[in-house]
């Protein structure tokens, strides 16, 4: 069985690592990775996607507010990013 996705294989500050290991895992195998802990505010979920850094957002309430995670799904929106 093949995976769809990887949740945030690297750490959360190792955005080229982020970056790389999306581009393998989509060119190679298929599977998308999704920004997890990376994704702390709107200004990291703009430099995911203004940087192509992974294919998913992973959203968390308890961490980025009701109104945070709103303007990050209006940006991913935009951006035609999965969330």
């Amino acid at each position: 069985m093949t995976p769809v996705l990887f949740e945030q294989p690297v750490h959360r500050d190792d955005w080229d690592g982020l970056r790389d290991v999306s581009s393998v895992a989509m060119e190679k195998y298929k599977v998308a990775v999704a920004a997890d802990e990376s994704c702390r505010s709107l200004l990291d979920a703009q430099k995911i996607i203004n940087g192509n850094l992974a294919h998913v957002i992973n959203i968390k309430l308890t961490k980025l507010g009701v109104l945070g995670a709103l303007e990050i799904i209006d940006a991913a929106k935009k951006a035609n990013v999965a969330l």
